[in-house]
């Protein structure tokens, strides 16, 4: 099977529905994440990454979002100005590829169901380590 055999053109929205884009992720959506840094922690984000960052198109005028960066400021978070609701992460860190990371929970048409049957992962971003798992994670 090819990878774009396991692509899914997935349609997200924010709450109040101003902001909506589409992206290309795995269908089955496995790469999902939730991490412990200051920021997902505080916005309880739960992100997957995009499979190819050209896919993602805002289908709603870009004036409806807002931008906000932290820290390095490489990582733009991406939100709707009416409604508050963080839709995306997009950024490049030196000497790596550009990046796209989307809020599994702004995906339209899955059920409470299919939400709680999606595998995630931990990524301890609060001590800068991606790749492991934080002690504690009932909280995220």
């Amino acid at each position: 099977m090819s990878i774009a055999s396991k692509l899914r053109n997935f349609v997200l929205s924010c709450h109040c529905g101003k902001v909506r884009l589409t992206c290309d992720m795995e269908s089955d959506l496995s790469q999902s994440g939730r991490c412990n840094c200051s920021s997902c922690f505080k916005t309880r984000m739960w992100v997957h990454p995009v499979s190819n960052i050209n896919s993602l198109k805002l289908t709603t005028p870009e004036s409806n979002l807002a931008v906000y960066h932290y820290g390095a400021k490489c990582t733009g978070h991406y939100f709707c100005k009416s409604c508050g609701t963080q839709m995306y992460m997009r950024g490049e860190y030196p000497g790596s590829p550009a990046f796209a990371y989307v809020s599994i929970n702004c995906i339209e048409g899955l059920t409470q169901q299919e939400f709680s049957a999606i595998p995630f992962a931990f990524a301890n971003g609060l001590e800068d380590n991606s790749n492991e798992s934080p002690k504690f994670t009932n909280h995220l």
